[in-house]
């Protein structure tokens, strides 16, 4: 059975979504995180990019989603044939 601490809930409430207690706590006991445990995941990543941590049976806090870094793709301009050596 999986415990959800009332700093999880708060953080979740924080950074996902600001919903009653029982509904967070409802959410990250699902079946989904009791097969984390079972796994000994240490984290279960929302589709939202949340991460929530797992400490043995215990959800333990809810980390925000990190930001994704884009390199810019290098797109080569005003090149033609007749640049190329042979």
């Amino acid at each position: 059975m999986i415990h959800v601490t009332n700093h999880a809930v708060l953080r979740f409430q924080e950074r996902v979504a600001n919903v009653p207690a029982e509904t967070v706590k409802a959410m990250l006991s699902a079946p989904l995180f009791e097969l984390a445990v079972s796994l000994k995941a240490t984290a279960v990543v929302l589709s939202t990019g949340q991460r929530v941590v797992l400490s043995g049976a215990d959800v333990v806090t809810v980390l925000p989603a990190r930001k994704r870094h884009h390199k810019s793709k290098r797109i080569a301009t005003n090149t033609t044939w007749e640049d190329e050596a042979p």
